[in-house]
């Protein structure tokens, strides 16, 4: 049953709840390492965590070798008073906070694992050096979703040699001209950063050009509009990320793609939560999602559920937001979109789908599949061990809540996504 939420805030609010609840975390010896950055490569200090009062459900924070997974002696939590007064007279405090809230209502460090992904990068001098970071995990019962920033193994390897031409030479070469195309457009600050070019380079098969269209693209949209794309932070969007009306899913399919889960139909209360909120909360995930290495060269599929959609809910689609949405889909997102799956869908949502078609390219109409309650078609495209149960999937999903773990997850890399947010072109320029 979906649970009431507050009432709609601005964009750009920080949760003051999060980050009051912060002040009863306990003193306990910090999570060793640190958790890696979604956008750089370099990495942000893991704040002290602790056990707080008596829930009914719990959630744990690991780190996770991608490699080689070596479990440690479980440790003792030691619990205490602890405040945070100092965090409390600046924003940036105030979001220091709330990154310290690692997963809501309890946390427990039975048994962390210490590891490392390995990630190439350019040593300056034209050859690649390998770095090792540790990763976090965030786990709800049988739920275990990792952010995984390694380069994956031979399998993706050659899937970025066959389907994206992505060799030595042509990474090299795409490059070197995608940076000469950035110094010659004006007012656009963006990090010279060979991360931040696969991001583009690798969804158009590393043809400099086209990616230097694309990042032109993304860019203006985001200073376009301002209304979906300003203070576009997990903070931000505490609402909705802890609502699990957005949920990624852990494992990925067989091609070796992301999976995110929206749940658009009865969890969906649209006087609680509006569309804008859905499509902000959407492109935080996506972006996160494209910072994966392996989701740049295997690509994203998504599933709409429209379980108890119903003919309210109609009225809050419009041709405009149609256009919108279609027009950074289809022409601004950085990210092989594999697939839309549709389930569970009332006969009511073809009038919803009326109001998109006539914006869709012919290549988006062919990766739209409609599935109804029909498993068997759904599972013929993902497979069954990355779906959940009610999908016709193996995945067993926990009976605890998701909503509010996965929030603090998303909040555990706000650093990031400001870093992030800072790119792209300069607002007087807008165009």
């Amino acid at each position: 049953m979906f649970k009431r939420l507050p009432p709609t805030r601005a964009h750009g609010h920080v949760d003051e709840n999060r980050v009051n609840r912060a002040e009863s975390l306990a003193n306990t010896p910090s999570i060793s390492g640190s958790v890696p950055r979604l956008f750089s490569r370099f990495s942000t200090p893991v704040q002290p965590v602790g056990q707080r009062g008596t829930p009914p459900h719990t959630y744990k924070l690991h780190t996770v070798d991608r490699g080689h997974t070596t479990a440690t002696p479980a440790q003792e939590t030691h619990t205490g008073p602890t405040t945070l007064e100092h965090h409390r007279d600046t924003r940036k405090g105030r979001i220091e906070a709330l990154r310290r809230i690692v997963f809501a209502d309890h946390y427990k460090r039975d048994s962390p694992m210490n590891g490392m992904s390995l990630q190439r990068e350019q040593d300056g001098g034209g050859g690649t050096v390998t770095k090792q970071r540790e990763v976090p995990r965030f786990r709800c019962g049988t739920y275990v979703l990792t952010a995984e920033f390694d380069d994956g193994d031979e399998f993706y390897r050659e899937k970025a040699l066959k389907e994206l031409r992505e060799t030595p030479d042509v990474v090299q070469q795409a490059l070197k001209d995608i940076r000469a195309m950035v110094k010659g457009e004006p007012d656009f600050n963006l990090p010279d950063d060979d991360e931040f070019f696969y991001k583009f380079l690798r969804p158009c098969k590393w043809h400099p050009k086209s990616a230097f269209e694309l990042i032109k693209r993304f860019y203006k949209f985001r200073l376009n509009n301002p209304r979906y794309c300003d203070s576009l932070l997990p903070s931000s969007e505490t609402k909705l990320l802890s609502s699990e009306i957005l949920i990624p899913l852990p494992d990925r399919t067989a091609q070796g793609c992301r999976i995110l889960l929206i749940n658009a139909g009865k969890k969906w209360n649209p006087k609680v939560i509006s569309l804008d909120e859905i499509f902000r909360a959407i492109m935080l995930s996506l972006d996160a999602a494209m910072a994966e290495p392996k989701t740049q060269i295997a690509g994203v599929h998504v599933i709409l559920n429209m379980d108890g959609f119903s003919l309210s809910q109609v009225t809050y689609f419009t041709p405009s937001f149609a256009a919108m949405i279609t027009e950074w889909v289809q022409r601004c997102l950085p990210c092989r979109l594999k697939g839309i799956h549709i389930v569970n869908q009332p006969f009511i949502f073809n009038m919803v789908f009326a109001i998109f078609k006539p914006f869709l390219m012919e290549k988006t109409r062919k990766r739209i599949h409609f599935h109804g309650t029909d498993r068997k078609s759904l599972t013929s495209y993902l497979g069954t061990k990355p779906l959940p149960t009610s999908f016709g999937g193996e995945l067993v999903m926990p009976n605890e809540p998701l909503g509010d773990g996965l929030c603090d997850y998303f909040c555990c890399f706000e650093k990031d996504f400001e870093a992030s947010n800072q790119w792209g072109y300069a607002k007087i320029a807008k165009r």
